[in-house]
């Protein structure tokens, strides 16, 4: 069993792949290290962990907690999605929906918004891999590494301040002083109306 995280603070991002597993023998736990890093290089759909990108992009285009859209069939190009629940609740607001994670009304949104307008804002928050504008994208259909992902919630949770992942904190030369050193620079950040939904659930 192997395994692959990051981790990181709001304002600051110091991302590394750590891999961890379990010897197949005796059940061991144990650290170790190859050539492929799960954490940089595999890309997986990130699933309802995209939503909270669709969701912000619906409110940077007008909508907001409260706007009211139907949880029931939709039907895009043939493509039905469908809640974890297969069930529906009817006229729900963004704040029920996302705070539910039901998948027809983050589709909704994206519609509303345009796939195109979601891809964008992922980006902009540190979503580097190729996003296809289309309508799945709003459930996550389009493939991500985890350190991606995790640098694009820790713009969200420095209110949209984008932030770059980095492993190496500072260089240091034999006599202790730094010679080369990161530093972040904040992009930008969202007025708190926009990053209510995210954080007032």
């Amino acid at each position: 069993m192997r395994g692959q995280g990051t981790a990181c603070g709001p304002r600051s991002l110091g991302g590394a792949g750590t891999g961890w597993g379990r010897d197949g023998h005796d059940g061991r736990a144990l650290l170790w290290k190859q050539q492929y890093n799960r954490a940089t290089q595999a890309r997986r759909q990130p699933g309802s962990a995209f939503k909270p990108f669709v969701y912000l992009a619906g409110l940077e285009a007008g909508l907001s907690p409260e706007t009211v859209l139907v949880d029931g069939p939709v039907t895009i190009d043939g493509w039905t999605p469908q809640n974890f629940s297969q069930g529906y609740a009817g006229p729900v607001s963004l704040r029920q929906a996302f705070s539910r994670s039901l998948n027809t009304v983050a589709v909704r949104v994206s519609q509303q918004t345009g796939p195109a307008a979601v891809a964008a804002l992922a980006k902009r928050l540190g979503i580097e891999s190729p996003m296809m504008p289309v309508p799945s994208i709003a459930l996550g259909a389009s493939g991500t590494s985890l350190l991606e992902l995790t640098a694009g919630y820790a713009a969200l949770a420095s209110g949209g301040e984008k932030v770059r992942p980095y492993a190496i904190i500072e260089i240091q030369n034999r006599q202790g002083r730094c010679c080369i050193g990161i530093s972040q620079k904040p992009a930008h950040g969202w007025p708190a109306p926009i990053m209510w939904l995210l954080w007032y659930r």
